[in-house]
């Protein structure tokens, strides 16, 4: 993508690539997830719960 790194990543799904893609930041670059859907699995719960816990 860039031989430097990137600023920032828009994460939505958080899945297999999460390492690969955070590796790619520059130092002090952003990582930013939404869309956390892969975090859960079974039972449906809010991202604000699986924050707390």
């Amino acid at each position: 993508v860039s031989p430097e790194g990137v600023d920032i990543v828009l994460d939505c799904l958080y899945g297999e690539e999460c390492n690969r893609c955070y590796h790619l930041l520059k130092p002090m670059g952003k990582y930013i997830m939404f869309g956390s859907s892969n975090l859960v699995t079974g039972e449906t719960k809010s991202f604000f719960s699986v924050a707390r816990s």
